[in-house]
């Protein structure tokens, strides 16, 4: 498959998962980058509201709602790097997955993306709200393939090594059993 999406964003779309934040981020990326391709993903109680928000940048945001797991997939396969404006997450499973897929990360810099998110070797965090600093990070993974490839690859390994099933219900057993 190509990369035909730049950027994917991709989960509940809610307040507290970010919605709010997601046009402002992606007005700053056309910006950075007049011909960058951008795919949401995802639905909740805040479709209408981001819809109406995103008015006007069709050209290269696409919100494409709710998918199958199985279409998701074929969305990290896509995509060059993911993002998240989350707020609040238990363990941050689209994250997760985009990692698995080999994808650099670039998230705000909350408690639950510590230790899953390797600031500077699987993706970035950045201060909460701080969008400039946000898209300066996702626009040098999207100018520096080698970087964003080698991210993506320790993603992987991290992933592998600390959150396949096998560990993670290991740990659910010993903690409620």
């Amino acid at each position: 498959l190509k990369t035909d999406i730049d950027v994917l964003l991709c989960g509940r779309i809610e307040q507290r998962k970010g919605s709010r934040s997601i046009p402002g981020l992606c007005q700053d990326l056309i910006v950075g980058k007049p011909n960058i391709r951008i795919a949401i993903v995802g639905y909740g109680d805040d479709d209408i509201w981001l819809k109406a928000a995103l008015e006007g940048m069709q050209k290269n945001v696409e919100f494409v709602g709710k998918v199958s797991f199985g279409d998701m997939i074929t969305y990290y396969q896509r995509s060059c790097v993911y993002v998240s404006t989350s707020y609040y997450e238990g363990l941050p499973g689209t994250c997760l997955e985009a990692m698995s897929m080999c994808l650099p990360v670039v998230v705000w810099d909350f408690p639950f993306y510590r230790g899953v998110v390797d600031n500077g070797q699987t993706g970035f965090l950045t201060p909460p709200e701080d969008r400039l600093l946000m898209v300066d990070r996702v626009l040098r993974l999207l100018g520096d393939r080698k970087l964003a490839n080698a991210m993506g690859k320790r993603g992987r390994a991290l992933v592998e090594r600390e959150y396949s099933w096998e560990i993670l219900s290991d740990i659910l057993f010993r903690e409620y059993y």
